[in-house]
């Protein structure tokens, strides 16, 4: 197909956790709407049909949490990704307190370690630890990368999963290992706080359902 040619376009403005994005599509573009007071769970429906305060249905793909298991060595390089330092020879982490320390296990014996009063750092690891993953990777990796990661910087607070970060961008890469997990979050945002410094700073969150 070469061309559809020149049709004309609808403006369909959607909002999802307090956040809207518009979307513009051709009056006959499908849509699946959630059906209220019916035994079917959606229909089908075109853009012209639309109407304001309809519910769009949402598809993921089925996760992976209940069918595999989290590499060792992907949740280290979430680890470090999260909490590590990249050197000109390799990439280390400094793990502090009780929690950090029951994250030792995923470290084999073989990398070096160094007692400190304020915990233990771990050298050796490879500086790509520190890079993003790419998302073509299997998913028992990347299972384990979210996990090292969310352990890293994340916090389980009322129930509800969160991420934090002061990079929005790595915060929309966790969304898309995410969505490769099946695993479904919602939107990042962004607020700013008070940090070390005397200007506040922006922290950006992402909040797992």
């Amino acid at each position: 197909i070469k061309s559809f040619g020149v049709q004309p376009l609808m403006r369909v403005t959607l909002s999802r956790d307090g956040r809207q994005r518009v979307l513009h599509a051709t009056a006959g573009h499908r849509w699946f709407a959630a059906k209220p007071h019916s035994g079917a769970r959606v229909e089908e429906l075109t853009t012209a049909e639309l109407a304001p305060g309809m519910k769009l249905t949402s598809t993921f793909p089925q996760s992976v949490a209940t069918r595999t298991s989290p590499s060792p060595v992907g949740v280290q390089a979430g680890l470090v990704f999260g909490d590590g330092t990249k050197m000109s020879h390799d990439a280390r982490i400094m793990l502090c307190g009780a929690k950090n320390e029951a994250l030792l296990d995923w470290f084999p014996n073989r990398q070096p370690r160094f007692q400190y009063d304020v915990g233990t750092l771990v050298t050796g690891l490879p500086r790509s630890f520190k890079d993003a993953p790419r998302l073509d990777e299997g998913t028992s990796y990347l299972y384990g990368w979210l996990a090292g990661y969310f352990a890293a910087d994340g916090r389980v607070g009322r129930g509800t999963p969160t991420l934090y970060s002061a990079n929005p961008e790595h915060l929309e890469l966790v969304r898309l290992v995410a969505l490769r997990l099946g695993i479904v979050t919602r939107e990042v945002i962004g607020r700013k706080r008070q940090g070390y410094g005397d200007e506040p700073t922006m922290l950006y969150e992402l909040t797992f359902d």
